[in-house]
């Protein structure tokens, strides 16, 4: 059966090497989760999401794309999941890790249907 992507967009995390992204980044496996939390009052950018990783904030979305997922999660649309899909340590810290947000899949399986 065909089945649509979930796949929203990917990036590597801006700033990275900026917050808690180091401390953690021994314990970040890929499939992990990322809580994407809206950061409306950010002076620096209004659309601003950051990420974050056993509560700790390891970066954001880079303010080239995360307007529109800013915009969800603003008006209470939190239909979004954000997973780790490639690490590499030994890459600059700014390409490190990066992360795929996609469309959370809310769908039952209906066993009659």
């Amino acid at each position: 059966m065909y089945q649509r992507s979930r796949h929203i967009v990917d990036f590597c995390i801006a700033g990275f090497r900026y917050w808690d992204g180091a401390e953690v980044a021994g314990e970040l496996q890929i499939g992990d989760s990322l809580e994407l939390l809206l950061e409306a009052d950010n002076p620096f950018d209004e659309y601003a999401v950051a990420l974050l990783f056993r509560d700790k904030k390891v970066g954001y979305i880079p303010r080239a794309i995360n307007e529109s997922i800013s915009q969800m999660l603003y008006f209470g649309h939190h239909i979004y999941e954000a997973v780790i899909s490639q690490i590499d340590l030994t890459a600059d810290p700014s390409r490190q890790v990066r992360v795929a947000v996609k469309v959370k899949d809310l769908r039952v399986d209906d066993p009659q249907g």
